[in-house]
């Protein structure tokens, strides 16, 4: 709730294109009243949520203890277990499918559950992020579904497939297969999703489902410019809310930083001498505060028994302050953190 509020407080500011969302979402009334009023009402449905999800969890079967451990890791999109096997542990349908609700719900953006505990139900409906997340998921769970196709478990394999998607889009991280095994374009598709995240004013991590919308109408938007006359005049749009040039230039300088800074920690990591794409899903799951790596938690010995691997136990020094700083700058949607590291430098360089 912490990120939820830094978000509604600091990251929306007076005229740019996101507190224009905001407006649009929650009321352009007195917007500074307004947030106050959105947090403390935020807070109460987010402690409703956890009760509820402890009380479903635990009706499913799931022992008190662990039902209140798993909704405190679901609903902020945290994914820890008390099992290493994480959700996989259970075997059950039922925990699966309150787990992907209430992934979801964090993975939303709260300013939609307030207005709902507002009356308005159909607002979910209407909200641009979240068609985008339904799109992504759908998509990428009957494409993993496909490529399950051999197995003869039909339920089980759109299980594991909705569930991980979900997972991962919202960057919660319970597993429930070891996706270090998957096929190639399976994998492909998941670290996609790490990258995507969850929407803006929720729990979840990544770059934001949002700023992927501007990208995506921006890219429209340029080649319409091309296509049409230059005396024509054409508006780029998110949520029926005109996007300037500052704003369009924020999202994709955040988006290549969030690229670059991904790449130098893969390199970093992959330096270590993991592999590839191992060190591309570990510096993308940290970045976007997944967890969920291709680095694969167990290997199988000879008898058939399964091994935690070394390879992360045993991993460099080096290596494991690259993943806190990822994991870090993540969390704090890069720009922060790269104010500090300037500000140290500066500091720095008065001083010498």
């Amino acid at each position: 709730m912490g990120i939820v509020v830094l978000t509604l407080i600091f990251f929306l500011r007076e005229g740019t294109a996101a507190i224009e969302y905001y407006s649009s979402e929650v009321g352009s009334l007195k917007i500074k009243p307004r947030i106050r009023n959105t947090i403390i009402e935020t807070w109460k449905i987010y402690i409703l949520y956890t009760v509820a999800c402890i009380i479903l969890l635990y009706m499913a079967e799931m022992n008190l203890f662990d039902a209140i451990n798993h909704s405190l890791t679901a609903l902020p999109t945290g994914g820890f277990s008390t099992h290493s096997e994480s959700i996989s542990y259970y075997q059950n349908p039922l925990v699966e499918f309150i787990l992907i609700i209430f992934m979801m719900v964090g993975g939303v953006s709260f300013i939609i559950h307030y207005r709902i505990f507002e009356g308005k139900h159909n607002h979910i409906l209407k909200n641009i992020e979240f068609r985008y997340m339904i799109l992504l998921i759908a998509t990428v769970t009957c494409i993993c579904f496909f490529l399950f196709s051999g197995n003869n478990d039909v339920f089980g394999n759109f299980r594991t497939s909705l569930f991980q998607a979900v997972s991962i889009l919202t960057t919660t991280g319970f597993g429930t297969a070891d996706i270090a095994y998957w096929p190639a374009l399976a994998q492909t598709l998941l670290l996609l999703l790490m990258l995507i995240g969850g929407s803006y004013g929720s729990t979840g991590s990544g770059i934001k489902v949002l700023r992927v919308v501007v990208i995506i109408k921006t890219i429209g938007y340029s080649i319409k410019k091309i296509m049409l006359p230059k005396s024509a005049m054409v508006r780029l749009k998110v949520a029926e809310n005109s996007l300037n040039y500052d704003e369009i230039t924020n999202v994709f300088a955040f988006f290549t930083a969030y690229l670059i800074i991904v790449f130098l920690g893969a390199c970093i990591v992959a330096e270590l001498g993991y592999g590839g794409y191992e060190s591309l899903s570990i510096s993308l799951s940290a970045m976007s505060n997944v967890g969920p790596t291709y680095l694969p938690l167990f290997i199988e010995e000879s008898d058939g028994s399964l091994q935690p691997n070394p390879g992360w136990f045993e991993m460099p020094d080096v290596g494991k302050i690259t993943l806190i700083l990822l994991m870090w700058i993540g969390r704090l949607e890069i720009f922060p953190a790269l104010i500090i590291f300037t500000g140290f430098f500066r500091m720095k360089k008065k001083k010498g």
